[in-house]
């Protein structure tokens, strides 16, 4: 889990994540979700924050060790009915994560912790969590190149009167380069902007949980879009329980899949879908 305010930036580690997702949190801020298929290959990351409980969600699909700095009360009631292999900042805290100093000093503690995949596997060895067994992908990836009929150079996407995202597709390298709130999204480990070959827009709806300023995301089913190969076409998707990974097809039901290389899937509120603009 990462924090995406404004004084969590430059982010660490984002750039080599194999699947990224962006949600709606509180207050019209966005929290990332970086996922990586290989524990080793995991550099530092973050700064690390709090669980919520829809990203449980997200996340037990791929039989992954759950990484977070507390949580919502809901967010950690879910971990621990759903029995979620975590790692918790709260309880390990500088014994499996590393303190920035100065972004403690002058960001704020909550935006100066970090963590890498040595550390995650000395805490998941330590607790008995296994690190075998297979994780399913949410977009079938095809070996064939993939390029919708539906030309378009990228996508904008509001996330709210706070946050966007936008992508733009360069064709030399066949890859979207991530745009945060109108600057480029850059990788401090690294100094890159972060790239995907696919891009996912879902749209569902994002309302109150249980009346306060929590937020509840609907991941039963809905419409999207994907954008890939310098293209994109209207999609449909389908989840269901927490257990399973999301399904994709075109609006006529036939199996739909992407280009190999890191993919971004941003869930937003139907109510910001007319805001999204095609590059």
């Amino acid at each position: 889990m990462v924090n995406n305010l404004d004084a969590a930036l430059p982010h660490r580690g984002l750039s080599q994540a194999d699947v990224l997702y962006e949600v709606a949190v509180e207050g019209g801020i966005t929290r990332m979700m970086a996922v990586f298929a290989d524990i080793d290959a995991i550099p530092q990351v973050g700064p690390v924050r709090s669980a919520r409980h829809y990203y449980t969600d997200l996340a037990a699909p791929y039989n992954a060790v759950y990484v977070h700095f507390g949580g919502s009360a809901p967010g950690k009631a879910a971990i621990q009915n759903r029995g979620i292999d975590n790692v918790d900042g709260l309880i390990y805290g500088t014994t499996a994560f590393t303190k920035d100093s100065w972004r403690a000093q002058n960001r704020g503690v909550e935006h100066s912790y970090f963590i890498d995949g040595a550390s995650i596997r000395s805490v998941a060895e330590k607790r008995g969590y296994s690190l075998e067994g297979a994780a399913s992908a949410p977009l079938p990836i095809s070996l064939t190149r993939v390029e919708p009929a539906q030309k378009c150079g990228g996508v904008y996407v509001k996330f709210s009167g706070y946050t966007n995202s936008e992508f733009l597709y360069d064709p030399e390298t066949g890859l979207y380069e991530k745009l945060r709130d109108g600057e480029p999204h850059i990788d401090e480990n690294n100094g890159e902007t972060l790239r995907f070959a696919n891009v996912l827009v879902l749209v569902t709806s994002i309302t109150s949980y249980d009346g306060g300023d929590l937020r509840e995301v609907a991941l039963g089913q809905g419409g999207g879009y994907l954008f890939t190969g310098g293209g994109y076409e209207k999609i449909t998707w389908s989840k269901g329980g927490y257990q399973n990974q999301f399904s994709f097809a075109r609006q006529d039901g036939t199996a739909v899949s992407g280009n190999v290389g890191p993919t971004f899937i941003a869930i937003i509120d139907r109510s910001v879908e007319s805001s999204m603009q095609l590059r």
